[in-house]
């Protein structure tokens, strides 16, 4: 079954959709864009296909590929078929990020409305994307997307990995992150009218609201450092599962290999043993 989206590109939904050049790239990016349920199949069925080939390193480093959840896979549908949108969104995310460095709230509260209707614009064009693929998203999938667009706007890292498409699983935002819709920022505070000057306890607020701002955000950027250390490692656990497959796929070889180096010693002795025999019997006669 193949889901064509535009004039051009199909969509593979299983394995027979997948005929792509022999490289690990290419494969993997295929592979992503296959829905969950039949991920395995066609991850199978390529390492089946690779292994053929005489790739068998290859072949192991397909063969490590995790399913996807619904959530990243419908995010991965998007970045391959709506990019130039996923780019503005993105963009949007970057000015959120400075606002929200700048404390501008006068910038900030637009902003985030505009990332609002964006997400939920591309959410839509997601289900629709998956529905005519013949795998239509439930409400949990449709969420975990909604999360991984918005936290794919908090910085580099997160939007680098949208962009990719292939996503393993949804990202998530930790901490409050660009777009402080319940915080009054400087800027946003409301002040009393210009002939009538502040209280002390209206200026003691505000000073403790800025205050608090600060404190937010120090405490975003500490859990965002966290978050991109996790990544680093999770990245590095993945690829030592690739380089442990390599690993086990050689030594399979090496053992193959060792097997039948002694049959063929042992035939040797054999065919040795007979012709001592034989020669033994016309020694005699």
């Amino acid at each position: 079954m193949t889901l064509v989206t535009d004039s051009t590109t199909p969509v593979p939904t299983g394995p027979a959709a997948l005929t792509v050049e022999m490289n690990f790239d290419a494969i993997a990016s295929e592979l992503y864009l296959v829905a969950p349920a039949g991920f395995v199949a066609a991850r199978d069925a390529q390492t089946a296909r690779v292994r053929a080939a005489g790739e068998r390193q290859l072949a192991a480093e397909i063969k490590a590929l995790r399913r996807p959840g619904a959530g990243a896979w419908l995010a991965n549908l998007l970045a391959r078929h709506q990019p130039e949108q996923i780019v503005e969104l993105l963009a949007v995310g970057e000015q959120l990020q400075e606002a929200h460095a700048q404390l501008a709230g006068t910038k900030l509260r637009p902003l985030t409305a505009q990332r609002r209707q964006m997400i939920a614009a591309l959410c839509d064009t997601a289900l629709q994307l998956a529905e005519r693929a013949g795998h239509p998203a439930n409400k949990v999938a449709a969420r975990e997307l909604e999360d991984t667009l918005t936290a794919a706007t908090a910085g580099p890292e997160t939007a680098e990995q949208l962009k990719q498409g292939r996503l393993v699983e949804s990202l998530r935002q930790v901490g409050m992150g660009p777009g402080l819709d319940d915080l009054a920022l400087p800027g946003t505070i409301a002040t009393s009218p210009p002939d009538s000057p502040l209280s002390q306890a209206a200026k003691d607020a505000q000073v403790a609201v800025a205050q608090a701002v600060k404190q937010a955000r120090a405490t975003q950027e500490r859990l965002q450092r966290a978050q991109q250390k996790q990544e680093r490692l999770q990245q590095q656990a993945e690829a030592l599962e690739r380089h442990l497959a390599k690993a086990r796929a050689l030594a399979e070889g090496a053992a193959a290999e060792l097997a039948q180096a002694r049959a063929d010693h042992k035939a040797s002795e054999a065919e040795l043993a007979a012709a001592r025999t034989q020669q033994a019997g016309v020694s005699t006669i």
